[in-house]
């Protein structure tokens, strides 16, 4: 066991004890060493006092005359410091695995239906009433000017568009061309075409012209 011998008179005021403490803390920091913590047996007869090792089961601490007590070498904690400067910031860590591929929805309910859409229907007639090209299943051309065009659907709600010129030149003859159309009513088939152009006179006569006649139903 390794001692250091502190003799200090009973009636010595606290703050004498105080500054040896403080003393014996500087030689036992070294010596006697637990964490901070100083070890002492104190003499009940003459106050005297002694730094001894932590207490264990080698060593018989203090003796009959003693009496054991302890103090930390710590101070008081101080106040709180200022808080620091905020450090540079850290480089980016590396990029996480992917994650697993989520699992598919269900199926979104069913749209409503989309606009219908009737055939088209068209032709490409002559001035002689010859089709070059399109779905009508018959022309007639029974008089100057005038045809009529069957084709294989009802046409009644449809709307038939007539361009001139189609197939071969406009036979104009001096004076403007019009084309008059109509479509026959309860569940016809066919679209009547009639050209006229103006005679010069402030009138019309029919003629024959090729044409184009498209339905949009």
């Amino acid at each position: 066991m390794r001692n250091v011998r502190i003799w200090i008179r009973p009636k010595l005021v606290a703050g004498t004890v105080i500054v040896a403490t403080a003393i014996v803390g500087g030689v036992a920091g070294a010596a006697i060493p637990d964490s901070g913590v100083l070890h002492a047996c104190y003499n009940r007869t003459n106050g005297g006092v002694r730094l001894v090792e932590p207490p264990s089961a080698s060593n018989d601490e203090c003796r009959e005359s003693e009496a054991a007590t302890s103090w930390n070498q710590a101070g008081t904690q101080g106040p709180q410091g200022p808080e620091g400067p905020e450090g540079p910031e850290g480089a980016t860590g590396p990029q996480g695995v992917p994650g697993r591929e989520g699992l598919q929805g269900p199926a979104g309910p069913q749209g409503p239906p989309g606009p219908s859409s009737g055939p088209t229907l068209f032709a490409h007639v002559t001035r002689s009433g010859q089709m070059t090209a399109g779905n009508a299943t018959a022309i007639y051309h029974n008089h100057e000017g005038q045809y009529a065009i069957e084709f294989p659907a009802h046409i009644t709600n449809c709307v038939p568009v007539v361009s001139p010129g189609f197939g071969g030149p406009i036979v104009n003859d001096g004076g403007n061309l019009d084309v008059f159309i109509t479509t026959g009513t309860g569940g016809a088939t066919w679209v009547n075409v009639t050209i006229v152009r103006s005679d010069g006179e402030g009138g019309t006569i029919l003629t024959d012209n090729p044409f184009n006649v498209i339905v949009a139903c």
